[in-house]
């Protein structure tokens, strides 16, 4: 199954289904194809042909959230995060985002599990970049003089 969702990997499988000349059996009070997402559509078909689109489509919902040039793992092949508010970049408002989508609310009131040690982690981490960053800064002001 895919991790995210993008229009462009939606499309690309329903592309594929069509070059291919795949039937899909339609579900049972179901639209036409074109109109299912495409967990729906992957369902119905073979193994070895869901398991190429669905490696093709996650590659490009990768392009669409990470960009077309995003640094890779080498040894998960995850995406890694880069550019402001990633772990090589904190910023205030990257952790002020995490606290008010994984901390506490109505419906979660400890927060997600392993929140408070997040937040500290990402704290320290914040600290550090802006230490790195001063450094960074006096050194190149200390070459100008």
């Amino acid at each position: 199954m895919l991790e995210g969702f993008s229009i462009a990997a939606d499309n690309y499988v329903l592309k594929q289904i069509a070059v291919l000349g795949l039937s899909i059996v339609v579900p049972e009070g179901s639209s036409q194809p074109e109109a299912w997402p495409y967990s729906l559509t992957l369902r119905n078909l073979p193994r070895e042909v869901r398991r190429r689109l669905e490696a093709e489509a996650q590659k490009r919902v990768n392009n669409d959230v990470f960009g077309v040039d995003h640094k890779t793992d080498r040894k998960t092949g995850s995406p890694i995060e880069q550019g402001k508010g990633s772990w090589a970049q904190p910023s205030r408002q990257s952790i002020e985002a995490y606290k008010k989508y994984h901390g506490p609310s109505r419906e979660n009131p400890a927060g997600e599990p392993g929140y408070a040690e997040n937040i500290a982690l990402m704290e320290e981490r914040l600290k550090e970049f802006q230490q790195q960053q001063q450094k960074a800064k006096r050194d190149a002001d200390g070459d100008d003089a």
